[in-house]
């Protein structure tokens, strides 16, 4: 078990990416859940979406994993009446030590959304995950995700690294420590073909997707979702640098993410989906 800080609260994920698992109509279409199918949801977060999976297989079972002690807990408070849905916190990098239950080969579809992005940050990992998800699966079991892909929130990325080298960090120690892999199509598809799936749809789309509005907690609008989902990026700042860091990251991304008509913000996410099946 990875003992990693855990950077994650419902709460938090809510009020600064709380449309992410609403946008989702397209994925859940490629999983296309049965009433029996088996589906485990890898990096299932707080399983808003996963509790709605659930739903739909009535006669299977969906179990949700996650790395976050705090996802986990909120799962298990939020959807406890639903009695074909567990979760395990186990950290999704590292399934080969995971629980037999996730490995087990019973799953008839394993399945994840906006969260393989962070799994597959390490590249030393990440070949050993898709061996893991095609050992999770029945035989010609399916495999279907949405993350981030080639370009995600590039104007995130690059402002941030920018704010910590001005902050006094190395360059190349600010590009490690951005925590996410957002891969292209082409290096996806290949990755799981060398792993032993047939692929059968490997997309990206650009996505902008509006932010949640400022609030006076500063955990809305463009702020909140820099002090969330950089978190590992701050930590390489020094305390006392790291509100600074955090304004001149929002200042600097907002001149290009506001719409001049009604001052909302847009992120530009690009979204990589694929289906692929265990051969």
């Amino acid at each position: 078990m990875s003992t990693r800080k855990d950077h994650w609260s419902s709460k938090a994920y809510t009020s600064a990416a709380g449309f992410v698992p609403k946008m989702t109509t397209k994925v859940v279409g490629y999983l296309d859940p049965q009433p029996t199918d088996k589906i485990l949801d890898i990096g299932c977060g707080d399983a808003q979406l996963t509790a709605e999976i659930a739903k739909a297989v009535p006669e299977g079972k969906v179990l949700g994993v996650d790395a976050s002690q705090s996802f986990i807990t909120t799962a298990k408070e939020n959807h406890s009446s639903i009695p074909n849905l567990s979760f395990i916190l186990h950290d999704a990098t590292d399934l080969q030590s995971s629980p037999p239950e996730i490995l087990s080969g019973e799953w008839d579809k394993v399945f994840s959304n906006a969260a393989m992005h962070w799994i597959l940050k390490h590249k030393s990992t990440r070949l050993e995950f898709f061996s893991n998800i095609h050992r999770a699966l029945k035989p010609h079991g399916k495999f279907v995700f949405e993350m981030g892909g080639k370009g995600n929130v590039a104007e995130i990325q690059a402002a941030t690294i920018a704010a910590l080298v001005h902050a006094g960090i190395p360059i190349q120690e600010a590009r490690d420590a951005c925590p996410w892999f957002f891969p292209s199509s082409v290096w996806m598809e290949n990755t799981l073909r060398e792993r032993g799936f047939e692929v059968e749809v490997c997309e990206t789309e650009y996505r902008p997707s509006a932010l949640s509005e400022r609030n006076s907690e500063g955990s809305g609008g463009i702020e909140g979702w820099v002090r969330l989902m950089c978190a590992q990026f701050l930590e390489v700042v020094p305390e006392g640098k790291r509100e600074a860091v955090i304004r001149e990251i929002c200042e600097v991304v907002e001149t290009v993410i506001t719409r001049e008509e009604d001052g909302g913000g847009f992120l530009g996410y690009v979204r990589l989906r694929a289906v692929a099946r265990k051969m």
